[in-house]
Parts: C-alpha cells; sequence; structure tokens
C-alpha cells in the first residue's frame, strides 16, 4: 500500500478518469461515485434554481468510446474487453458506449482503492 498523493476531503470538478489517473495506487479509502444513468437525455437545471445554466448531457454515442480505453480494458481485463466487444451493435446502440465508459472508470476505482476500504477518510469522485 502507498501513501496518498492527495489530501484526505479533496473535491475535484473534472473528468474523473483523469483525476483518478494521478491519485497512488490502493491508497483511498471510500469512493462515492454518482454516475450518469444511461437515460439518453439531456437535462439543465430549472430556471431560477442556484444551479440555474448547468448542463448534464446523459447521452452515450459509441463515437464518444476512446480507442485508447478499450486499449487499457483489454489489457488489464481481458474478459471485460470481450464482453463488450460481444454487445457491440446488439440491442440499445448506447449500452456498448456506456458500458465502456463505467468500464475504465470503475477500474481506475479499483486501483486506487484500498483492499480493505472503508476507513476513515473520504474521497468523492465526481463525474464529469
Amino acid at each position: 500500500m502507498t501513501d496518498c498523493n492527495v489530501p484526505n476531503r479533496t473535491i475535484f470538478c473534472d473528468d474523473n478518469l483523469d483525476v483518478m489517473r494521478g491519485i497512488n495506487s490502493e491508497c483511498v479509502d471510500l469512493i462515492y461515485l454518482d454516475p450518469p444513468f444511461n437515460k439518453n437525455k439531456k437535462f439543465a437545471a430549472p430556471i431560477g434554481s442556484n444551479a440555474e445554466g448547468a448542463e448534464f448531457k446523459d447521452i452515450f454515442r459509441k463515437d464518444d468510446v476512446k480507442s485508447e480505453w478499450l486499449v487499457s480494458i483489454m489489457e488489464d481485463r481481458p474478459g471485460l474487453y470481450h464482453y463488450l466487444k460481444g454487445i457491440e451493435g446488439v440491442g440499445r446502440p448506447y449500452n456498448f458506449a456506456y458500458l465502456s465508459y463505467m468500464s475504465i472508470r470503475l477500474i481506475e476505482c479499483h486501483r486506487i482503492l484500498k483492499s480493505e476500504g472503508g476507513g476513515v477518510s473520504t474521497f468523492i469522485v465526481i463525474p464529469p
């Protein structure tokens, strides 16, 4: 287990994949993940709310999948890679893109999470 290179109780507002890739392995006690739900819609905060003007795209397309994600998944989790390639083009067209998006992030979550997990520190992963 390595020392964590991120101060406790740090909140990042960036693509969580980029953030996690900069964190040492097995140094995080807890990850709170609030993933997109793959609703295939665009959402906007209501007019008059504190978040007015904020938007979130919960739409995943094959063009959104980066080839580097698939290479990394293939190298680290070949079974998962074969599953993803098996569902590509099957069912709803966005399932492959969404599952690829989530898979690469969950692999990073697993890498940075301590094996015992559940300690007193908190690390929040904020979706992009």
